[in-house]
């Protein structure tokens, strides 16, 4: 059974949650994220980690990101504001 990254009954995430299961599904070996983090700048970044995180947005979310989303997505800040500010703790 997988883990439970929401913080209460409410299904709001909390952002360190967020960047823990962003690190687990895309495989980051580097997980020492942080909201400032450039996705970009991550070694494992490329169109399949892109494509997983759409995915991942989604699933969890219910949120759906385009290419256009993910070429102005610069931080995990941007993408938790495009996401929803409103869904995190």
């Amino acid at each position: 059974m997988g883990c439970n990254y929401y913080n209460n009954k409410l299904n709001i995430m909390t952002k360190s949650n967020f960047l823990i299961l962003f690190a687990e599904r895309l495989q980051i070996a580097n997980k020492n994220l942080t909201i400032e983090t450039e996705l970009k700048s991550l070694e494992e970044w490329d169109s399949w980690n892109a494509l997983e995180l759409m995915t991942l947005v989604d699933e969890t979310f219910g949120v759906t990101l385009t290419a256009k989303d993910l070429a102005t997505i610069e931080t995990f800040e941007d993408l938790i504001t495009k996401i929803g500010i409103e869904k995190f703790d």
